[in-house]
């Protein structure tokens, strides 16, 4: 129920903001709602998809459903940098840096009391837009 409401609440915060997305409200926001990780993971996966679906409108149809794997450090001063992308979508992955590259700072991993760098990984299917 917790992850139905999420997705639900990212999928309209997303409706809302169009082509100029405020990234730091939609983290802010969904933070309310469930754990700073799992909201950096459901953006990434909602963005990422949203951004492959205007990918095979735009392109091709190259690929159709493919696991995506994305290693990411969320830094200790909040920034996310990505360490790797795996999956079969190589003319895809400049645009999921270029996504990587509009997110906000985020909360970074407290540990003992103290901020550290950790290595996080988040795993999902990308698919076309279904019609």
């Amino acid at each position: 129920m917790k992850k139905i409401s999420i997705i639900l609440f990212l999928l309209f915060q997303l409706s809302l903001f169009g082509q100029d997305k405020n990234y730091e409200k939609l983290f802010d926001d969904c933070k309310k709602t469930s754990s700073p990780n799992s909201c950096i993971m459901e953006v990434i996966r909602t963005e990422v998809q949203s951004e492959y679906e205007k990918y095979r409108e735009e392109a091709s149809n190259l690929y159709d459903l493919q696991l995506l794997r994305i290693k990411y450090t969320v830094t200790k001063e909040g920034n996310m940098v990505i360490e790797s992308i795996d999956g079969k979508i190589e003319n895809f992955k400049h645009k999921i840096i270029e996504l990587f590259k509009k997110f906000p700072k985020v909360e970074p991993v407290i540990e003992n009391g103290k901020p550290r760098d950790a290595l996080m990984t988040t795993s999902f299917y990308l698919h076309p837009k279904e019609k």
